[in-house]
Parts: structure tokens; C-alpha cells; sequence
């Protein structure tokens, strides 16, 4: 069974999103379904999505955002993702922050 994705503070302005212990097919699917909801639900509060085999590092403006706000968006995308990898179909926000 894969864990709970996990998130943790990276940085000041970055968290860090931890899928797997290990990288497979579906953790790389997981990562850019939920990097592509994350994009438009951070839009200018973004500054990067870093990928990599079993995590996500994301990079915020703390001009515009927070750490609180940033893990919220992070969840609803996590969540919505695994819904849509399902039949349903999902309403996304124009934004969550």
C-alpha cells in the first residue's frame, strides 16, 4: 500500500511534498497531476514546482502567500487529484489563495 502523501517545511518560502518512499509510474503521474493543480491554484504566489522522483518541492512568494495557505492549496490538490484519477468529474477554483 503507498502512504499518505506527506508534507513538510522545506524552506522560509517552500514545502515539500513527499508521495512515496520510493519513485514508480504512478507516483511520477501523481506529482504532475498535482503540480498541474497547483499551478493554477497558487498562480502569481508561485515561483516553482521542483519534481523529482518521489517529491514535489514547492516554491511560494511570501509577498503573496504563506506557508499556511500554500499546505491548504497543496491539499486540495492532492485530494482533487486523487478524485480525478477517478471517474469523477471535478470543478476547479480559478484560485484557492
Amino acid at each position: 500500500m503507498t502512504p499518505a502523501p506527506r508534507i513538510t517545511i522545506a524552506s522560509e518560502n517552500a514545502l515539500i511534498v513527499y508521495f512515496d518512499h520510493r519513485p514508480s509510474p504512478a507516483v511520477s503521474s501523481k506529482i504532475s497531476l498535482t503540480a498541474e493543480k497547483l499551478k493554477a491554484y497558487l498562480g502569481p504566489g508561485l515561483i516553482d514546482l521542483v519534481p523529482s522522483y518521489a517529491s514535489l518541492l514547492v516554491i511560494f512568494d511570501l509577498a503573496k502567500t504563506d506557508h499556511h495557505s500554500v499546505r491548504r492549496a497543496i491539499n486540495t490538490a492532492l485530494e482533487r487529484s486523487k478524485k480525478a484519477s477517478g471517474i469523477e468529474e471535478i470543478q476547479e477554483p480559478d484560485s484557492l489563495i
